[in-house]
């Protein structure tokens, strides 16, 4: 699912744009991508994935390119993050059950 909504987030930009330069023009605006871009599974599947900075809703589309790759690296990092955790404390439930 991460490429898929790599690829929406992105919105056409070239996603090796992304950077840590503009990561950190993207982390001082306050720029927060939230789930979900794709609606074929997961957790978020029914809620409209959106962004927002510090003035507000931001049109991704609009975004520079090299903003948009950057945010959509750190969405699908973020994600992936979240699932990793998710799948460890599953697996130490399951030990504990056992």
């Amino acid at each position: 699912m991460g490429g898929r909504e790599l690829n929406e987030i992105c919105a056409g930009a070239d996603p090796a744009l992304a950077s840590l330069e503009v990561l950190d023009l993207v982390l001082a605006r306050g720029l927060q991508v939230l789930p979900a871009f794709e609606t074929q599974g997961g957790p978020y599947r029914r809620r409209r994935g959106s962004a927002f900075d510090n003035l507000g809703q931001v049109a991704l589309q609009r975004a520079d390119p090299a903003v948009r790759a950057t945010a959509a690296a750190l969405y699908v990092a973020q994600m992936a993050s979240r699932r990793g955790r998710m799948e460890k404390l599953c697996v130490s439930m399951n030990s504990l059950a056992s």
